[in-house]
């Protein structure tokens, strides 16, 4: 019997998605920092990294908050790279979020559409958006 479990269990562990979690970490209210601990807590996701940018606070900040954040879930396993001090983009508004996320129609709501870019919706990242070009503006 206890092997039986012990296969079923290498089997279920095969069967999780892998993602590397690439955001600032530090949106508001903390919100990137649940989307965070939904991927280290579910047993869909294998967390291979989490690579963090300049964002709400300059990339030393948004590191020390996501080692912070990994000791507090217990999960020092997981490797944190620091990315780039610089945005891409120095803008405001519809280009600062990138082309992927469409506005519902109401000020400062998104409609949570994902396409590889930040997950404004948790849902949205469990499920994301099959058709993806058709939401890129350019």
């Amino acid at each position: 019997m206890c092997s039986l479990v012990v296969t079923f269990e290498s089997q279920a562990l095969a069967q999780k998605i892998k993602v590397i979690v690439d955001q600032d970490a530090r949106g508001p209210g903390t919100s990137d920092q649940q989307a965070i601990l939904v991927f280290l807590q579910s047993e869909k996701f294998e967390v291979l990294g989490i690579t963090i940018v300049s964002g709400d606070q300059w990339v030393k900040e948004e590191t020390q908050h996501v080692l912070r954040l990994l000791e507090i879930a217990e999960r020092t396993d997981v490797p944190v790279v620091q990315g780039g001090e610089f945005r891409l983009f120095n803008s405001k508004g519809d280009r600062a979020l990138g082309t992927a996320v469409r506005q519902t129609g109401v000020p400062g709501m998104l409609d949570g559409t994902v396409c590889g870019t930040t997950v404004y919706d948790l849902r949205a990242a469990l499920s994301p958006s099959r058709d993806c070009a058709s939401h890129a503006r350019r």
